[in-house]
């Protein structure tokens, strides 16, 4: 309350400038992690679509070593930790496992769709061949990639408001104080002429 009117009207440009470009960093990260969700959902999705239909005949035929020459196309997916066909009883009938990681079993029975952990993302596509179940492809994919691109967000929006901030803070005193020290001169005269009635 006792700030000279200069610092005043810097402290409001600067708290107004922080908190509308945090506001708009908060929900540009959002966004891009809602974004970023749904592209890997989506092409988790395709992958375990184009798996799956790789792999029908394999497991109509009970062929395991197709199967597993289909798996090993996944090496060039990098976020893919592990996959898996199942045979209808739930039993395994071929995998592939990323060099690195532990080899996981999933629940039983499997439900198809797309599943978070804090970790992982899990996909399960169930197999049809002329109408008949004939098994499920199970992928596991890491999310070392989505939270790298969370860091990136993070530090890049920190990044913009320390920048914002301190450029704002350099303008207001620059600016500000050529418009506020002729009216603290003015309340300053005021003050001095209502308190010796001059």
């Amino acid at each position: 309350r006792n700030l000279p009117l200069h610092r005043k009207l810097t402290a409001i440009i600067v708290v107004t400038t922080v908190a509308a470009i945090l506001m708009a960093s908060i929900a540009t990260v959002a966004y891009e992690i809602y974004t970023f969700r749904r592209f890997m959902t989506s092409e988790l999705e395709t992958t375990a679509a184009v798996i799956g239909a790789n792999g029908t005949a394999a497991l109509r035929f009970n062929v395991s070593r197709d199967a597993e020459a289909t798996l090993s196309s996944l090496k060039a997916k990098a976020h893919i930790s592990s996959a898996c066909f199942f045979t209808p009883e739930g039993e395994l009938f071929a995998a592939y496992i990323a060099e690195g990681y532990e080899p996981a079993m999933p629940t039983m029975p499997l439900r198809e769709g797309i599943e978070f952990t804090d970790k992982e993302m899990l996909a399960v596509k169930h197999i049809y061949h002329d109408g008949d179940f004939v098994g499920s492809v199970h992928i596991v994919s890491n999310l070392e990639i989505f939270y790298a691109q969370l860091r990136r967000s993070v530090v890049a929006a920190v990044l913009i408001i320390v920048a914002c901030s301190a450029l704002a803070l350099a303008i207001a005193l620059r600016v500000l104080h050529v418009i506020a020290a002729p009216i603290d001169n003015l309340i300053d005269t005021a003050n001095r002429v209502s308190q010796t009635r001059d």
